[in-house]
């Protein structure tokens, strides 16, 4: 198995947006993912974060083959929607995720 973490962080003006919109996109784009096994999508608590909102989506993939191929295709698609839509008001961090030991089969 190999997993995936993504971090969406918005500016407050971008919150509305995400609710209403890429929230959606981002669900469809996973269901119809051939590569996705299991995913969860997630808003992100911390006291540290005055700005804006965190969101996570994270990702699991049968073997690494399948997380590269999502990355380098629907992700890089989805990254460069993200980015002519909103420019800087919405930051991805994208963290393949390298198991070391887990209770997952």
């Amino acid at each position: 198995m190999s997993a995936l973490s993504i971090t969406f962080h918005f500016t407050e003006a971008k919150i509305h947006e995400w609710n209403n919109n890429l929230l959606h996109s981002l669900e469809s784009l996973i269901k119809d993912s051939l590569h996705i096994k299991n995913f969860m999508i997630s808003e992100v608590h911390t006291e540290y974060l005055n700005e804006g909102k965190n969101y996570n989506v994270l990702l699991f993939f049968a073997d690494l083959s399948d997380r590269e191929n999502f990355m380098s295709g629907k992700l890089a698609s989805l990254d460069q929607e993200i980015e002519q839509q909103f420019g800087n008001e919405i930051m991805l961090f994208v963290t393949p995720l390298n198991k070391i030991s887990s209770s997952f089969k």
